[in-house]
């Protein structure tokens, strides 16, 4: 199932980057993240040891990512409202991978700037919730807990989300703790993941709260995602409340609204196409990495690879927001899904030392006609 050819071609186009490896913990190299990220430039990679952290601001395209895989590195800022901040100047890319964060965490520009670069959370926990303002972030292996909604999308905001739990507040005082509440002229798109909306609340107290909402010009695809309200009877919610003027794809999922009942849509909410994407397995050199992809009997699946993770941008013939892949990926393979609609591509990591710490992304389409359906982005860094 691994494909040298094709890795081969993709090899030759792994960039050349300038890079520092830099250690944080007691008696290392950075004794906090806020001085590794202080010290680091654009490209160099942060191991961080296990132990407990203040809050940070990630400004500049830098790896940050507990070290070994594993170990238990928490960020819990001095006050309980502290947040950890992203702001990627445009063209950059950071990744945030292996840590839980008892913060809030917002994306968004640099002050004073238009656009933002892309943020890749991998097996990150969010405690106090998520909030990206036009900025554009992908998490995969996530569970994003709310503080009031568990991930908000405001403005341009683009994330593409796989295998993730988005899961409203734990307190019944906050407003409307959806799961997933997307806003502005924002883009979302979740594969193979949970989202509930609502909350037991303090003392039993629930707090009523749709699954996903979405308002303005929000545009929105879930496939094999299970999207729920909280299951209390006081009030009536859906697992997806639509308001926006877009319509919202919903393929191959379940929606229960709060008394358990299925098919819980309010406003435009329609089968399609969507091409699913998932893997049990990290990114590690010298092992198999295998992307399970899912889509309609008798597909075509059209796999492309690549080392840049750019700001999403929209062609004509592609429908949901495109990560780069159209202008810089790798064509790897071309398979047809079998009579469930699956199909497997995998590929073996070389051992080759110069792609540790390198960011390797995977997406797919397939297509009956035009425009063509990608899968969620899928990938991390080269462990």
């Amino acid at each position: 199932m691994s494909h040298p050819m094709c890795l081969s071609v993709l090899l030759c186009a792994t960039p050349a980057l300038a890079q520092t490896l830099r250690t944080v913990g007691p008696g290392l190299m950075h004794p906090d993240i806020v001085a590794a990220l202080a010290a680091a430039a654009p490209g160099d990679v942060v191991h961080v040891t296990a132990g407990t952290y203040a809050a940070f601001t990630l400004d500049k395209g830098v790896t940050l990512r507990a070290e070994p895989f594993g170990a238990s590195v928490v960020v819990a800022g001095p006050a309980s409202l502290a947040a950890c901040i992203v702001e990627l100047p445009a063209g950059q890319t950071a990744a945030i991978e292996g840590l839980e964060l008892r913060t809030q965490v917002l994306v968004r520009p640099p002050t004073g700037a238009a656009a933002a670069g892309a943020v890749a959370f991998t097996g990150t926990d969010v405690t106090l919730g998520m909030t990206v303002q036009d900025a554009n972030a992908v998490l995969r292996d996530c569970v994003v807990d709310g503080f009031g909604a568990a991930l908000e999308l405001l403005g341009t905001a683009s994330v593409s989300a796989v295998q993730c739990q988005f899961r409203g507040a734990p307190a019944s005082w906050l407003p409307n703790p959806c799961g997933i509440r997307a806003g502005g002229s924002s883009s979302l798109h979740v594969g193979n993941s949970f989202v509930r909306g609502g909350t037991n609340g303090f003392h039993g107290v629930t707090a009523a709260a749709n699954g996903v909402q979405a308002t303005g010009a929000a545009r929105a695809w879930f496939v094999d995602t299970d999207v729920a309200a909280w299951n209390q009877s006081t009030l009536p919610c859906a697992a997806v409340s639509n308001q926006s003027s877009s319509p919202i794809a919903f393929e191959r999922g379940s929606a229960l609204d709060n008394l358990g009942a299925p098919g819980s849509f309010v406003g435009a909410v329609q089968d399609s196409l969507v091409l699913g994407v998932s893997t049990n397995d990290q990114i590690e050199i010298g092992q198999l990495f295998t992307l399970d992809f899912r889509t309609r009997p008798g597909l075509p699946v059209f796999v492309h690879a690549t080392f840049f993770l750019q700001a999403p941008v929209s062609y004509p013939i592609v429908v949901q927001p495109d990560w780069g892949f159209a202008a810089n990926s790798i064509f790897l393979a071309g398979m047809v899904a079998d009579g469930q609609g699956q199909a497997a591509y995998g590929i073996v990591i070389p051992p080759l030392p110069f792609l540790q710490d390198l960011q390797l992304w995977f997406s797919a389409w397939s297509a009956i006609d035009l425009p063509v359906q990608l899968a969620p982005v899928l990938g991390g860094t080269v462990r």
